[in-house]
């Protein structure tokens, strides 16, 4: 087994996973997941998931994947658009409030 497999397996394991940050892993790495593949980040915690997750397993891929995400549903697109921007806040409430507010026009779209 590669140490790149060995750390998606250790990740997928640790807790530190959730419906949005597996759909990110599941559109790099090709792997199957029985639920919805287009699961986007809702709230504070599911976005730090996904950009723990950039960091530690591709983040020399991180454009190209975040790219890639914006094809799989307009939540993504939205979010994918504003993404360096919301990695630049440190506040979860604040960033919270953003995400909610980008969720929202993406919706109406």
């Amino acid at each position: 087994m590669e140490d790149r497999e060995k750390e998606i397996i250790r990740w997928f394991i640790s807790g530190d996973s959730g419906a949005s940050s597996q759909t990110l892993c599941a559109r790099l790495y090709g792997i199957p997941l029985k639920r919805n593949q287009d699961n986007h980040p809702h709230d504070s915690s599911d976005f730090g998931r996904c950009k723990r997750f950039l960091k530690l397993l591709c983040p020399e891929d991180k454009n190209t994947l975040l790219r890639a995400m914006v094809n799989v549903s307009p939540q993504w697109k939205a979010l994918v658009e504003k993404w360096d921007y919301l990695e630049g806040i440190n506040s979860n409430e604040v960033l919270y409030a953003k995400m909610r507010k980008i969720l929202q026009e993406a919706q109406i779209d």
